[in-house]
């Protein structure tokens, strides 16, 4: 019993006041403190003496071992941008040979069987009221050097045209179908 008098006698001595910038400040530390389960008193203490201790907050985790972790997030970051990169690459390189063997069976004169028409020119002409050549070959991403490839391309809107799926007008190729 004497502690806890010789406690209350000490009070004033012990106090602190401090005035913070806003009352929305005091609300928010508050707020904090309940969530934390601890008196404002308390909740303050402790993250005043994690700061001076330099374990960075509460939770009890230190400003190095976040620093540390971050550093670490930094680098498989880094590694894993790297690794998509390198993918998308590779899926462009690959979206061009798919494309490549799609539209091969228009350059073939004597080709019998079913040819298959680039799905995405379908869709590039349905979306678009008028789309001009160098609009599909871009948005089709065709290297326009690819002689063979876009003599193919032309044959499908060719072949597109003579079914009365599309037209050719002055602005452009225009869905019909």
């Amino acid at each position: 019993m004497e502690g806890d008098r010789k406690r209350t006698d000490t009070i004033k001595e012990r106090a602190l006041y401090i005035y913070l910038p806003s009352e929305e400040l005091a609300e928010d530390w508050k707020r904090r403190a309940e969530e934390a389960g601890t008196s404002l008193s308390k909740w303050v203490i402790g993250n005043v003496m994690s700061s001076i201790e330099g374990s960075g907050d509460s939770t009890g985790i230190s400003i190095e071992e976040i620093q540390e972790e971050m550093d670490e997030l930094k680098e498989e970051n880094k590694k894993l941008s790297k690794k998509i990169e390198m993918l998308e690459i590779v899926n462009e390189r690959l979206e061009s040979v798919i494309q490549k063997y799609r539209i091969e069976t228009f350059s073939i004169k004597e080709f019998r069987g079913k040819r298959r028409y680039i799905r995405d020119l379908i869709e590039i002409l349905k979306k678009r009221k008028y789309t001009t050549n160098d609009e599909i070959i871009e948005l089709l991403n065709i290297d326009t050097r690819d002689v063979q490839l876009t003599q193919a391309l032309s044959k499908q809107l060719e072949g597109l045209e003579a079914y009365f799926i599309i037209e050719q007008t002055p602005k452009g190729w225009r869905w019909i179908g």
